[in-house]
C-alpha cells in the first residue's frame, strides 16, 4: 500500500468539472455543478470522491495481473467479485486498479460502501454518484443524462432500479462499438458494508440483469463472504461472474507483500529519528512481525502507526516490545486455528488492548480529561 494517503479520483467531481466544462458544446448545456445539486438534491456529493492508500510497487502484483486480465478478456465474465476475510486488502486492491482504470480514462465510476460514513452505509446514492461520475467522462453522457433529469426530475428519489435504468444503463447503451476507451469499468467497495440486506441483493440483481452491455462494461465488486452475498452470486449464471478469493493465495506470498510493507513503513520511521540505526529494528523483529500479522494488512498498518506515533518521543523500541510481547495463549490458537488465518481477530484485539495498556501507563495521573482524550486518539 503507498506510503501516502493518495486522493484517488476515478472521475471525481473535480475532474468531472473540468471535463464537463469542455464537454458542453451548447449555451444550455447544464454545467457540472447543477448536475450534481440535481442528482444530489440532499446533499452528499462528496460520494463521487474516494481516497486512501493504493498497494505498494511490487506488492499484490500476482493478484492485481489476475484481475486486470480477467476484466480486460473480451470473453471474459462480466463481473468479477474479489472477497476476502477483514484485512486482508480488498478495498486497497480495488482502489489501485480503480486508479489505473481511471489514468486511461475508462473507469466509469468508483463507489465504496461504509459502515462508518452515513451516506455510503446504504444504496441510497450509489446510483447519483457513480451518474455523476459518468457524466464527466464525455460530452455524449453528460448530454444524455441531462436530458433524462429534464424528462424526471425526481428521478433521485425514485426506485433504484428506475435509477440504474435511466441513469447509468440508458447513456451506456448509447455508446458505439468502436467507442475507443471500451469496455468501462465500474469499481463497488465493500458492499458488505450496505447496512440493508435487501439493498445488497438489489444492488447484485442489477448488476446480472445488465448483461447487454457485457462489451461495453465490466463490474469489480469486493466484500467480505458474508452469506447474503455469496448467495446472490450463487444464483447468478456462473458464466456471468469470476470469483477471485483473497484466502487461496498462498501464505508464502502474502507474507511477502506484508514484509514489503514493514520495510517502506519502518523506512519512514527511521527517517523521522535520527538515533535509529539504519538496519533498525533488525530482521529477526521485522521477521516476527510479519509472522505475527498471520496475512492480515491491518494488523501490519496499525503496528506500523503505533511504533510511529511513539518514535516522536523517543518511545519506538519500547513500543516495539510493547507488541511483539503480545501473546495468544497456545489454547486459544487451538480453537481459533482458521479463524486466526483468515480473520486475525484474536490478534488484533490484543493488539489494540496492548496499545491502550501500553499509552495509558505513560499518561500523566494529572492529565486532564482533554489530554487523556487525545492520547485515546493515537490509538483510535
Amino acid at each position: 500500500m503507498q506510503n501516502r494517503q493518495k486522493i484517488v479520483r476515478g472521475l471525481s467531481w473535480q475532474d468531472s468539472k473540468h471535463q464537463a466544462s469542455k464537454a458542453s458544446d451548447n449555451d444550455d448545456s447544464q454545467s457540472m455543478e447543477t448536475l450534481s445539486k440535481q442528482l444530489f438534491p440532499a446533499g452528499g456529493e462528496n460520494l463521487v470522491r474516494w481516497s486512501g492508500p493504493i498497494c505498494l510497487p511490487n506488492t499484490r502484483v500476482e493478484i492485481l495481473d489476475e484481475i486486470r486480465v480477467m476484466m480486460g478478456d473480451a470473453e471474459g465474465k462480466f463481473i468479477v467479485w474479489l472477497n476476502g476475510m477483514a484485512g486482508s486488502g480488498k478495498s486497497t486492491i480495488a482502489r489501485t486498479i480503480a486508479q489505473g482504470y481511471a489514468e486511461q480514462n475508462r473507469l466509469a465510476a468508483m463507489f465504496c460502501f461504509s459502515r462508518d460514513e452515513a451516506d455510503r452505509s446504504h444504496a441510497g446514492k450509489f446510483i447519483p454518484s457513480i451518474t455523476l461520475q459518468l457524466a464527466g467522462l464525455s460530452s455524449a453522457f453528460h448530454a444524455h443524462i441531462c436530458e433524462v433529469l429534464a424528462e424526471n426530475p425526481d428521478i433521485p428519489r425514485r426506485d433504484i432500479k428506475e435509477q440504474w435504468s435511466k441513469l447509468f444503463l440508458e447513456p451506456l447503451s448509447t455508446l458505439e462499438a468502436d467507442f475507443p476507451q471500451l469496455p468501462l469499468y465500474l469499481v463497488v467497495d465493500a458492499l458488505d458494508a450496505c447496512d440493508d440486506l435487501g439493498q445488497i441483493y438489489g444492488v447484485l440483481q442489477l448488476f446480472a440483469e445488465a448483461t447487454s452491455l457485457e462489451t461495453k462494461l465490466r463490474i469489480l465488486v469486493t466484500s467480505r463472504p458474508e452469506t447474503t452475498i455469496r448467495v446472490a452470486f450463487r444464483n447468478m449464471p456462473g458464466t456471468l461472474y469470476q470469483n477471485v478469493a483473497l484466502n487461496k493465495i498462498p501464505q508464502a506470498t502474502v507474507e511477502s507483500d506484508i514484509s514489503t510493507l514493514y520495510e517502506h513503513r519502518i523506512e519512514e520511521v527511521r527517517a523521522t529519528s535520527e538515533s535509529l540505526s539504519p538496519d533498525w529494528p533488525g530482521q529477526e523483529k521485522l521477521s516476527l512481525l510479519v509472522s505475527r500479522a498471520s496475512g492480515s494488512f491491518i494488523y501490519a498498518e496499525m503496528v506500523c502507526r503505533f511504533i510511529k506515533e511513539r518514535t516522536k518521543a523517543g518511545l519506538q523500541d519500547d513500543a516495539l516490545q510493547s507488541v511483539l510481547s503480545t501473546t495468544i495463549k497456545q489454547d486459544e490458537l487451538a480453537r481459533n486455528t482458521t479463524a486466526v488465518r483468515k480473520a486475525v481477530t484474536p490478534e488484533v484485539d490484543l493488539l489494540y488492548n496492548e496499545m491502550l495498556e501500553y499509552i495509558f501507563r505513560a499518561v500523566d495521573p494529572t492529565e486532564d480529561d482533554q489530554q487523556s482524550a487525545s492520547t485515546f486518539q493515537e490509538v483510535a
